[in-house]
C-alpha cells in the first residue's frame, strides 16, 4: 500500500487516545511564509555594529523559561550571544546554501547561562526570507526582536517592527555543544497527537548527540532532507513481537518516542536536489538504508515542522558538521531456502498497466501514474522477479485487469519476464473474471518447467470470508486466489491473500474498531478471514481428492494479511482448525519472529506472511525475506513526482515495491 506523501491515509499502527498538544495555542504568528496572510508585519531588520543602549540585553534562558511557552511572550527583548547556526536564505543565493530557514540559531556565552538545566541557552533568530545581513558561526551578535511561539518553537521575531541585528565580533570558538543522550528522560504529545521526546531543555541550542545511532526511518528523505535515527537499535512495530494490548502498545509508543530523532537539512523547501544525505549527496553508489548506524550527529536542536506547516511537528537536529554513516545493513541477495521447489509472496504496489501498456491510456489512476512511470516500476518489478527466481510467485496489488487476458497487467509481468529469461519461462493463471469494484487483486505465476497446476484454480471472496456479516459496501479482503501444484517432490496448494489494510475505511464497525492496542481498525474481520480459510481448506476446494486420488493436506497461504506475526490473524491460523494451539493441527509460520517486511513511520514489521499446514511444514527447507525495499529510501523508486529521484533511478530490484519479498524452499 502506498501512503500519500505527507500524510498517513493507510494507518498502520494506532493514534494515541490522548491529544494534549504543547501549549502553543498563544503563538505570535505563522511561519514566516505566512506572516501577510496572518497580519503580522514583516520587515527587514535595521543593521548596526552596537547593541541598542537604551534596551536592556535579556539573557536567552529567560526569554526560554523553563517551560514549553516563553514568559516574555510578545514582549520586545535584546539578546546576545553566538551565532551557531547559520540558516539565512539571501537574495541571490542557490537554495540550499545556508538551509534556507530564513534564519540563525544564537546561543549565550558560557559566562552569562545560568544553572538550571530546565532552560535553555539557545534560541531561533527569524531575520526574513532575504536577509539584509550575512552571519556565520562564531558571530557574536546583539539581537533585538519580539519573542514568538511558531508551531511551538520559542523564537525571536527580528523582523517585527523594531527589529535589529549588530555584529560585534567575528570568528569567536563556539560554545560547548550540549551532549543529548537518547532515549530521552520524558515524552509530551504534540499538536498533531502524537508523542514525542521531550528535548524542550535543548531547544534552540548547539548539540550533540550521543552516538552511534539506527536511522529507522528515510520515508521523507527525498521530500524534506530528514531521517530519522533511534538509540536501541531501529524501531520495530509493537505487534511484531507482543499480542496487541492497549497498555503496552500505549508504553511502546512512549518508548520509541524517546528513543528517536529526526536529522533535518536545515531547509524549509521540499524536494531538494541533492538530496544532501548521506553527505554528499544520495546516490547510486553513496546510499543511507535502515538498519545503518550514523555518528557525528552536532548542530542545531529546534522544533518545527519540515516544510512551512508540511510534515512531522518534532525536534530536529539541524547538522552543523556532516553526519558519519556507516553501511551495517547492506543490500543483500535473495535469501538461501534450499529446496526442490521454492515458492515467493510479492506485494508488487499498485501495478497498473493501462490498457496493455498502451501509451494512449495514461495517465491512470487520476492521473497518479504516467506512462513512463509504469515502465519504470515494470523495469524494476521483471528484474527483482527475475533475481528472485521462485518456481510460484504469490502477487498481490495487481491491476484487476483479469477480462483484458494477454493485456492485462499480470499478463504484462510475465511478458516482460519471459522476455528477460526466454520464452515460456514463466506462465500465469487465468480466472477468467474481475473480481468486484475493488482496483487491485492477487495474482499467481509460475514455471512450466518446474511445476504443474492440477485442478481448477479457484477463489474465495465469499461473505463469510471478505464481509462478515454483509456489514461493509464491499468485500474487505482480495479473493483468494488458490491452486494446487504437482511437482516431483510432490503436489501441494498455494492460496495467494491479500487481507483489509490497517486503515480505518470503510467506516469500520463494532469489533472492527481500532481498539488502540496495535492493531488497528479491521482486526476482528481480518480473524474472521483467516478463520475462513482454514474452514474452506478443508472441504478441499481444489478437488485434490479427485486429480491426486486422495485429499492432500499441503496447504501453504502466502501473501499480505495486513497483520503483524503476533496479531490475532496469525494467532488463529497457527491454532488451526480446532482453535486450539499447541495441538497436531497447528499451522506453521515460517518466518522467524524478527523477520520483518515493511517499515510504517519508522517502524519495522512483517505484513507479508508464509502460513503452512502442519504436514506441508514438515516439508520446508528453509523460508526468509529479501530485504530489497522497506529499508530503502523511496528516492529510488520508478515514481516521478519530483525531479530527483529521476537521477537516482536504475532498473535494479531495490525499491521496486514498498513490500519485501518472502520466499520459501520445499523438499
Amino acid at each position: 500500500m502506498r501512503h500519500p506523501r505527507g500524510l498517513a491515509t493507510m494507518q498502520l499502527e494506532s493514534d494515541p487516545s490522548w491529544k494534549t498538544p504543547r501549549m502553543n495555542a498563544l503563538r505570535l504568528c505563522l511561519p514566516l511564509v505566512l506572516l501577510a496572510l496572518a497580519g503580522c508585519a514583516a520587515h527587514p531588520p535595521t543593521v548596526s555594529d552596537r547593541c541598542d543602549a537604551d534596551r536592556p540585553i535579556t539573557p536567552i534562558h529567560q526569554v526560554q523559561g523553563s517551560g514549553t511557552v516563553s514568559p516574555l511572550l510578545r514582549a520586545t527583548v535584546q539578546v546576545e550571544g553566538i551565532v551557531v547556526g547559520d540558516f539565512q536564505h539571501r537574495s541571490g543565493e542557490v537554495a540550499g546554501a545556508h538551509g534556507d530557514l530564513h534564519g540563525f540559531a544564537v546561543q549565550e556565552q558560557a559566562n552569562d547561562t545560568d544553572a538550571d538545566p530546565a532552560t535553555s541557552e539557545g534560541i531561533f533568530v527569524m531575520d526574513g526570507t532575504a536577509s539584509p545581513i550575512d552571519l556565520a558561526p562564531g558571530d557574536r551578535v546583539c539581537v533585538t526582536g519580539r519573542v514568538a511561539e511558531v508551531d511551538g518553537e520559542t523564537r525571536i521575531d527580528a523582523t517585527a517592527n523594531g527589529g535589529r541585528i549588530a555584529v560585534l565580533e567575528r570568528g569567536l570558538p563556539l560554545p560547548t555543544a550540549r551532549t543529548v543522550a537518547l532515549p530521552a528522560s520524558g515524552v509530551i504529545v504534540n499538536e498533531d497527537g502524537f508523542p514525542i521526546g521531550d528535548l524542550e531543555r535543548f531547544e534552540g541550542e548547539r548539540v550533540r548527540i550521543d552516538g552511534p545511532l539506527t536511522v529507522t526511518d528515510l520515508f521523507d528523505l527525498d521530500r524534506y532532507g530528514q531521517f530519522t535515527v533511534s538509540s536501541g537499535g531501529r524501531l520495530v512495530s509493537f505487534t511484531q513481537t507482543n499480542a496487541p494490548d492497549p497498555a503496552g502498545f500505549a508504553a511502546a509508543r512512549d518508548s520509541d518516542a524517546r528513543r528517536s530523532l529526526i536529522v533535518d537539512d536545515g531547509s524549509d523547501g521540499a524536494w531538494p536536489d541533492p538530496v544532501p544525505y548521506p553527505p554528499p549527496r544520495l546516490a547510486l553508489d553513496n546510499l543511507v538504508r535502515a538498519g545503518d548506524t550514523v555518528d557525528n550527529l552536532e548542530g542545531v536542536l529546534s522544533y518545527r515542522r519540515a516544510e512551512a506547516g508540511s510534515g512531522a511537528l518534532d525536534y530536529r537536529l539541524m547538522p552543523t558538521a556532516e553526519p558519519r554513516f556507516r553501511a551495517d545493513n547492506p543490500r543483500p541477495v535473495p535469501p538461501e531456502v534450499d529446496g526442490e521447489v521454492t515458492v515467493a509472496a510479492f506485494n508488487v504496489e499498485f501495478f497498473y498497466n493501462g490498457d496493455g501498456g498502451d501509451p494512449a491510456s495514461f495517465p491512470i489512476r487520476d492521473g497518479r501514474v504516467t506512462h513512463s512511470e509504469y515502465l519504470r516500476q515494470r523495469a524494476k518489478l521483471v528484474t527483482a522477479l527475475a533475481e528472485l527466481d521462485a518456481d510460484i510467485v504469490g502477487l498481490n496489488e495487481l491491476e484487476n485487469d483479469y477480462p483484458d487476458g494477454a493485456r492485462s497487467a499480470v499478463a504484462d509481468l510475465v511478458d516482460g519476464l519471459n522476455d528477460a529469461l526466454g520464452e515460456g519461462t514463466y506462465a500465469w493463471l487465468d480466472p477468467g473474471i474481475a473480481f468486484g469494484t475493488s482496483p487491485l487483486v492477487n495474482g499467481l505465476i509460475y514455471k512450466p518447467a518446474a511445476v504443474t497446476p492440477v485442478g481448477p484454480l479457484v477463489w474465495l471472496q465469499s461473505d463469510a470470508f471478505a464481509n462478515p456479516g454483509g456489514a461493509y459496501p464491499y468485500p474487505l479482503h482480495r479473493a483468494a486466489l488458490t491452486q494446487t501444484f504437482d511437482t516431483a517432490a510432490g503436489a501441494f496448494t498455494v492460496s495467494v491473500n491479500h487481507l483489509k489494510s490497517k486503515g480505518c475505511r470503510p467506516d469500520p464497525i463494532g469489533l472492527d474498531n481500532d481498539p488502540r492496542d496495535g492493531a488497528s481498525c479491521f482486526n476482528h474481520a481480518r480473524t474472521v478471514g483467516a478463520l475462513a480459510l482454514l474452514e474452506w481448506f478443508a472441504t478441499d476446494p481444489t478437488d485434490t481428492a479427485e486429480h491426486l486420488g486422495a485429499f492432500d493436506p499441503d496447504f501453504l497461504i502466502i501473501g499480505d494479511l495486513n497483520a503483524h506475526p503476533a496479531e490475532d490473524p496469525l494467532a488463529a491460523l497457527k491454532a488451526g482448525p480446532d482453535a486450539v494451539p499447541g495441538n497436531a493441527d497447528d499451522w506453521v509460520d515460517l518466518l522467524a519472529p524478527d523477520d520483518y517486511s515493511y517499515v510504517f513511520r519508522g517502524r519495522a514489521g512483517r505484513l507479508d506472511h508464509a502460513v503452512a499446514s502442519p504436514t506441508l511444514a514438515a516439508q520446508v527447507s528453509g523460508a526468509g525475506v529479501w530485504h530489497i525495499n522497506a529499508d530503502e529510501s523511496d528516492a529510488f523508486e520508478f515514481t516521478e513526482d519530483h525531479p530527483a529521484p529521476a537521477a537516482l533511478y536504475d532498473v535494479d530490484p531495490y525499491r521496486s515495491s514498498d513490500h519485501d519479498a518472502v520466499v520459501v524452499g520445499l523438499e
